[in-house]
């Protein structure tokens, strides 16, 4: 049985790294990580940002049970058009585990985009999603302030 890891995961505790890498990620200067948590019991979503300050901002949000390795195939042509924010949910990728439920909560995912486009001075961005990713994408701009951008 041959089996091939396409996304990062989390086991015991352990993060076990995919067999194949993106270029992106291994090349420090193309890219900058978000994920300090601000005390002990309030940890953040990891976000890594990627591209062009220039270009106009897209929130990428994965699915359930993936990483930001979903979006490997198309971050070379978005890069031509956007400067791209790929978060992680709770648990997933470098994301960490919270321990309490709520953090697990829209309103919680909602907070936590919020908190990424103020630190960035983003004034409005799209947002794009499949699986649970599209309903925090679809659920974000009628339950919160987020400006969106329709491309």
């Amino acid at each position: 049985m041959l089996a091939f890891m396409l996304h990062r995961i989390k086991y015991n505790g352990t993060l076990i790294e995919p067999t194949n890498l993106s270029a992106l990620e291994s090349n420090p200067a193309m890219t900058k990580t978000l994920n300090q948590p601000d005390n002990q019991t309030n940890s953040h979503l990891h976000c890594q940002v990627v591209g062009d300050e220039n270009n106009p901002p897209l929130l990428l949000v994965h699915g359930y049970l993936s990483s930001n390795l979903q979006w490997e195939l198309n971050q070379k042509s978005l890069l031509r058009h956007f400067r791209l924010f790929m978060v992680e949910l709770w648990g997933h990728g470098h994301s960490p585990t919270p321990p309490y439920a709520s953090n697990y909560s829209i309103k919680r995912y909602i907070e936590e985009f919020e908190r990424i486009r103020q630190q960035h001075d983003v004034k409005q961005w799209g947002l794009i999603g499949p699986s649970y990713g599209g309903v925090l994408s679809c659920i974000t701009p009628s339950q919160s302030q987020i400006a969106l951008r329709v491309y």
